[in-house]
């Protein structure tokens, strides 16, 4: 996946799936791929050449390190990425220009109609900003779900797809 993920090849990177966030050692943090095996945010730091949009549809897949209490200057740069870096942090570090993930754990029905709205409205040539406000208030009005508030963008709120 790493591969795939800086190879140039894709302006969207999608990911829908069970993800988890380990607030004591965010690198460990990471998604479930096949075979059980975990990427997590230490595999991704020093990746390159990303995609215009990555979406991690997955619980916590938008969660960030709280800020370090202390600085560790006794850990040389690799191991304090090691030790620090989540999933939404390691593309931020690696130069994702916008970057969509949960905060908090989001059921599976309101992951599917956020994602459903969001698409359509990005592929309508609507920006990512209202792309957001759509699915965001699709799953508070339709689902009556508190998933709604789960999503979080980094990035442009007025990035939009290339039309081809």
């Amino acid at each position: 996946m790493l591969t795939k993920f800086q190879s140039g090849a894709y302006d969207v990177v999608h990911y829908a799936g069970h993800a988890f966030f380990d607030p004591r050692m965010p690198a460990r943090s990471g998604i479930l791929c096949h075979g059980k095996e975990i990427l997590n945010g230490a595999d991704l730091a020093a990746i390159g050449n990303l995609p215009s949009l990555v979406f991690f549809n997955a619980c916590e897949a938008g969660r960030i390190r709280k800020p370090p209490e202390r600085k560790r200057r006794d850990l040389d740069m690799d191991q304090r990425i090691e030790r620090a870096v989540g999933l939404a942090e390691a593309f931020l570090r690696g130069g994702v220009a916008n970057y969509v993930g949960t905060y908090w754990p989001v059921g599976d029905q309101s992951a599917e109609a956020f994602a459903q709205t969001f698409y359509m409205e990005l592929l309508g040539q609507k920006t990512i900003g209202a792309a957001l406000l759509a699915g965001r208030e699709r799953v508070r009005t339709e689902l009556k779900s508190v998933d709604w508030a789960d999503y979080i963008h980094y990035g442009s709120y007025d990035f939009a797809l290339k039309q081809t």
